[in-house]
């Protein structure tokens, strides 16, 4: 483990820490994109319950799916991850799994909601993880 973890510019795995958002539009991209990491989890659950047709097994089905979701997350897309994915892998992978979750809300019946969520999701995944820790002022 390098000797600079834990003093703020090295995170695990000896890769530079998480910037903290340091301009306006980096906080609102990152506010963003936190906002569709909690409406993902909420879609995925809805989604697998209606799909499940409800009941003990609707709910048994959004709870798998949502620590599916959680686990995918917390091991390759968030900041502090070990193994977090380079730019390019949280951009796909992001997109992915926005694009999962609104096709099985489509599927499930939330056809508005699936395209609403599907847009917006994609637009504001992708700005908060090619904003995030880059400085924007010239």
């Amino acid at each position: 483990m390098p000797d600079d973890v834990g003093k703020g510019n090295v995170g695990r795995g000896g890769r530079p820490a998480p910037a903290h958002p340091s301009t306006p539009l980096e906080w609102v991209a990152g506010t963003g994109a936190f906002i569709v990491e909690l409406a993902l989890m909420g879609t995925l659950a809805v989604a697998a319950h209606r799909l499940a047709d409800g009941g003990l097994l609707g709910w048994l089905a959004g709870a798998v799916a949502v620590v599916a979701l959680v686990s995918v997350w917390a091991t390759w897309m968030a900041p502090r991850s070990g193994r977090r994915l380079a730019l390019a892998g949280r951009l796909l992978l992001g997109c992915g799994l926005v694009l999962l979750a609104a096709g099985l809300a489509h599927l499930s019946g939330l056809t508005t909601w699936a395209w609403w969520f599907g847009g917006l999701g994609l637009l504001l995944t992708v700005s908060g993880q090619a904003l995030e820790g880059r400085s924007l002022r010239t």
